[in-house]
């Protein structure tokens, strides 16, 4: 049995893999700070542990003396690397290039085995592209929906609201919603354009999509895709097999 898990700014997702074949149900629960004690609901100890952070040092730590405190074991940590899976980065420097924009390309590639661009709508937004012959073309990094609504918050004094972006693309008509439809256009905006600029690069005719507003967002989306929400943690198994 392995727990797969991918840490991201805002939450922690994971699942339990019986077996190579066999991916469990996924979960995610809100995390800013790893304690020793936190509970995942695991039935039974793992064989391995394998995870994905985009957080920084401090986090692996606390990720490190999680494990070995509920399951007596250390994880894994998978890193970007300049190949694997079939897939060649397009960064001088592969580690910069982080690792759930690295996963997820290697799980997106190996499940079609053709170009394709990745979009991940999760706290920042990402894309990238990869050609059929598997090399990564580059990609793009943005702000997300809630990371842009609460930048308003932050750097104006007039513009309040509560709650989450929801959002339409119908014009608002209340301060909250306006910030809803705004953020939730400029969201479709970027997946439109880097759709548009990716897919030329790397000849891809379809994307694939993850990330926590990827059911908001995708509907409003003109391009060919298919949505895939463990993205991430499909990536964990080609890394680290």
């Amino acid at each position: 049995m392995i727990l797969d898990i991918d840490l991201g700014n805002t939450r922690l997702k994971w699942r339990i893999n019986a077996s190579p074949d066999e991916p469990g149900k996924s979960y995610a629960i809100p995390v800013s700070v790893i304690q020793p004690d936190m509970r995942l609901h695991v039935a039974s100890t793992p064989e391995r542990i394998r995870i994905a952070t985009v957080r920084g040092p401090a986090a692996e730590m606390a990720l490190i003396q999680w494990s070995k405190h509920q399951f007596g074991i250390a994880p894994q940590f998978a890193r970007s690397t300049f190949t694997a899976a079939n897939v060649t980065s397009a960064y001088d420097v592969p580690e910069r290039l982080g690792v759930d924009r690295w996963l997820a390309m290697l799980a997106a590639y190996n499940s079609l085995s053709e170009a394709v661009v990745v979009i991940d709508l999760g706290s920042a937004m990402t894309a990238d592209g990869v050609s059929k012959a598997g090399h990564h073309v580059g990609g793009y990094i943005a702000p997300g929906l809630r990371m842009m609504a609460q930048s308003l918050l932050a750097r104006t004094d007039l513009v309040r609201f509560d709650g989450d972006p929801e959002g339409t693309l119908h014009p608002a008509k209340s301060t909250a919603s306006a910030v809803s439809s705004g953020v939730l256009a400029a969201s479709v905006g970027f997946a439109e354009q880097v759709w548009s600029r990716l897919s030329k690069e790397c000849s891809a005719k379809i994307a694939v999509i993850t990330g926590g507003d990827a059911e908001l967002v995708a509907p409003n989306l003109s391009f060919p895709f298919r949505l895939a929400p463990d993205l991430v943690l499909d990536g964990l198994a080609l890394a680290l097999p």
